[in-house]
């Protein structure tokens, strides 16, 4: 059971995904953030998605 355990946590902190710079568009401004990308397993600096900040509900380009 502990070998899987194991598994699981190096599965749960795999740096799979980078945070790249992106543009928020709200209606009334713009803004600098950051959004996550899917780079492969193990590829990337950080394990979550929601390590990158986003842009909540303005959307982005």
């Amino acid at each position: 059971m502990e070998a899987e355990a194991g598994w699981v946590e190096d599965w749960w902190n795999r740096p799979d995904y980078d945070c790249v710079s992106v543009t928020c568009r709200c209606i009334m401004y713009s803004y600098r953030s950051e959004e996550v990308s899917y780079v492969g397993n193990g590829n990337g600096s950080v394990a979550h998605q929601w390590s990158c900040a986003g842009c909540g509900d303005c959307g982005w380009t």
